[in-house]
């Protein structure tokens, strides 16, 4: 991360420098990107997954001080989401979490035009920029309940505080915040093609303070030697999802089963093995020894993150009109009367 922001800060430079060498006359510019959101992070292992790619997009303004140098606000919309399901790795099949959220976004940008852009002018009519900046954002991760008398209804996820937040169990792990703060960073080009109007392209990923855009990002809520659950223990259902303990004979005959423990809402929302080995079975009770084999294959009872902070993704196409008194059409007819251009006069 910090060589990607030295690299884009290198840059920058020489148009920080050269600044005063643009055009005399700033102006403003108002535009839209239309484009999808993705991210990266537990449930995604590239920052690029088509299947969780989601429609985005923006409104901006643009203060353009030189042909090097522009200012830019935004105010961006998309979504995220992510699966296990959809991994290539058994042990994140096993986990089986999924999540989708979505992203609001408001954000300022310095943009660095690598070959200085004047479409005012008719000089420069296209140039490749980078861009960095900070940016406040919102999420807010649901999960679909796997109660089917539910509905397919989607939940919330930070209420429910999955990993043990605010628990006596765990005092250090406080709620995340559902406001975090990223730097918006990344490349693009854009072209004049009329008078006052661009058209471009963009890349922008956002580096984020949080590992829990996907609600996942620390341990399972467990004792380290036992395994057992250390969340509230108060049952969803009665009786309904529960590990259970079955014996059997020498020839496969069902001896005793003994419930262990039933099953919190808590944990079940926090663990999907329990729900995917349920459904492999088609029965509410699982087996306390499948439960345990397939936590293992899963890499073990803690482990519930494997990467560090997330980040997402806002990319598309911009179109954009300058807002100024005199637009290329006025500078070549300009520059045709300074060159007497008879043509011109009329």
């Amino acid at each position: 991360m910090k060589k990607i922001l030295f690299s884009l800060l290198a840059l920058a430079s020489p148009f920080l420098v050269t600044a005063q060498h643009g055009w005399a006359r700033p102006y403003w510019e108002v535009g839209i990107l239309g484009g999808v959101s993705n991210y990266s992070g537990e449930l995604v292992n590239t920052i690029v997954d088509i299947k969780h790619m989601h429609l985005a997009g923006a409104v901006f303004a643009r203060y353009n001080l030189n042909k090097y140098l522009t200012f830019r606000g935004q105010v961006a919309y998309g979504s995220i989401s992510g699966n296990d399901q959809d991994s290539r790795l058994d042990e994140n099949v096993l986990r089986n979490l999924d999540f989708r959220s979505p992203i609001l976004e408001f954000g300022v940008m310095g943009e660095f035009n690598l070959m200085g852009y004047n479409p005012v002018g008719h000089g420069k009519m296209f140039s490749p920029y980078a861009f960095l900046g900070l940016s406040v954002f919102n999420f807010n991760p649901k999960t679909r309940h796997f109660d089917p008398n539910r509905d397919g209804e989607w939940v919330k996820l930070q209420p429910i505080h999955t990993e043990g937040q605010g628990s006596n169990t765990f005092p250090n792990r406080e709620p995340y915040k559902l406001t975090q703060v990223s730097i918006p960073l990344g490349l693009g080009f854009k072209f004049a093609v009329h008078s006052n109007l661009n058209i471009g392209f963009e890349i922008g990923f956002r580096k984020t303070f949080t590992d829990h855009l996907d609600d996942v990002g620390n341990t399972y809520a467990v004792d380290n030697l036992s395994g057992e659950s250390l969340y509230d223990q108060t049952p969803y259902r009665e009786g309904e999802y529960n590990l259970i303990d079955n014996e059997y004979d020498g020839d496969g005959n069902l001896v005793s089963s003994t419930n262990l423990r039933s099953l919190s809402y808590q944990e079940l929302m926090s663990d999907g093995t329990y729900l995917l080995l349920m459904e492999q079975n088609g029965s509410t009770n699982v087996e306390i020894d499948q439960y345990r084999q397939a936590v293992a294959n899963r890499g073990g009872y803690i482990d519930r993150s494997d990467k560090g902070l997330d980040w997402y993704l806002i990319t598309g196409l911009t179109i954009s009109y300058n807002i100024t008194d005199e637009g290329l059409a006025g500078a070549r007819q300009r520059r045709k009367r300074r060159a007497g251009c008879k043509s011109a006069q009329f």
